[in-house]
């Protein structure tokens, strides 16, 4: 777009960096983005697991190492392989443009968010074309390898197909968890905290309604109230929008946000994440770059409320209700 039409024109920066995370609490540099990194340049070639968060990547090490070396003995093959045809141009020119992409790429990823398929989707295209020109410069020395070639280039395909496999029915079990909710935890009458990036929270903003967690800021009447049918607390919400905000403070934003819950006459319901020790905290906050605020939060909820089993699902797990320690 043109500046003449209104907009602005797009520079080679903007190109190169698309600002993600920047601003947010994805944003930073730390140790838990190199288990993130494991796990974004791991599961690229092998769907291994470890998916989301530092603590996830650590438990799924082995494999994604495993993955990681495989890349590695990949990349030296091709090198070994190639190194007398140095001197082409044409080559010279790929390896420019996809090892660029991959250094330049992965800097960024690190600041970002280095374990989304979304960001490592476009800077590790370097492995399907060093892999095609070995295959190419084998199958031009000996025709006769193909058959082994065809095998390795279809194996990482049976191995990704089989392991995504575990996740068929998927769909149809959390339907069922949605139903089973409306059924056993009204949502005129039920107010629901969760970490945040529970998979169900997707399901519940696409079917119930498209509200945003409270973040301090609501105006739903006293229950029961039809609407907004999804009303819930996200308790990483803090640690994402305002990566300046304290610890302290980001805890006592999200305990307004349940008192005034029971205050409306709300029934407070809080997922798994109320089982996680300081630990677990730590690790989660981790992937946000804000590992610090692990201890303030885990205090705020277990000094502050006691919560007893109310709901059990195999999609969502367990469901805990909070009622205060303390008289109001």
């Amino acid at each position: 777009m043109s500046k003449k039409s209104g907009g602005s024109s797009l520079g080679l920066p903007d190109l190169l960096w698309t600002g993600k995370g920047v601003s947010s609490g994805w944003g930073g540099v730390s140790w838990d983005k190199a288990w993130m990194m494991l796990s974004g340049v791991g599961n690229y070639f092998l769907i291994l697991g470890g998916f989301v968060d530092p603590l996830s990547a650590k438990r799924a090490m082995a494999p994604l190492l495993l993955s990681v070396v495989l890349q590695f003995m990949l990349f030296a093959a091709c090198v070994i392989v190639l190194w007398p045809r140095r001197d082409e141009r044409r080559l010279r020119a790929t390896a420019i443009v996809f090892l660029g992409t991959l250094g330049a790429g992965q800097v960024m990823n690190f600041y970002a968010q280095p374990q989304d398929p979304q960001m490592q989707i476009n800077v590790m295209p370097w492995l399907t074309i060093a892999w095609a020109l070995l295959v190419g410069a084998l199958l031009a020395r000996r025709r006769g390898v193909w058959p082994v070639l065809a095998f390795v280039s279809l194996a990482p395909l049976v191995w990704n197909v089989a392991a995504l496999s575990k996740w068929r029915g998927g769909d149809t079990a959390a339907l069922a968890a949605v139903a089973a909710l409306e059924r056993d935890l009204p949502p005129d009458r039920t107010v629901y905290v969760y970490w945040g990036f529970e998979p169900i929270t997707t399901w519940k903003f696409m079917l119930w309604s498209q509200t945003p967690d409270w973040d301090g800021i609501t105006t739903v009447d006293r229950a029961p109230a039809q609407a907004p049918k999804f009303k819930w607390i996200s308790i990483d919400t803090g640690a994402i929008r305002h990566p300046m905000r304290p610890a302290d403070e980001d805890a006592r934003i999200v305990k307004h946000d349940i008192d005034l819950a029971l205050d409306l006459g709300y029934r407070v319901v809080i997922s798994s994440v109320w089982t996680w020790d300081v630990a677990e905290f730590t690790g989660q906050f981790g992937g946000l770059s804000a590992a610090s605020h692990a201890p303030a939060m885990h205090a705020m909820l277990h000094d502050n409320y006691a919560a007893t089993p109310v709901f059990s699902d195999p999609f969502t797990g367990e469901y805990y209700e909070l009622k205060r320690k303390h008289a109001h």
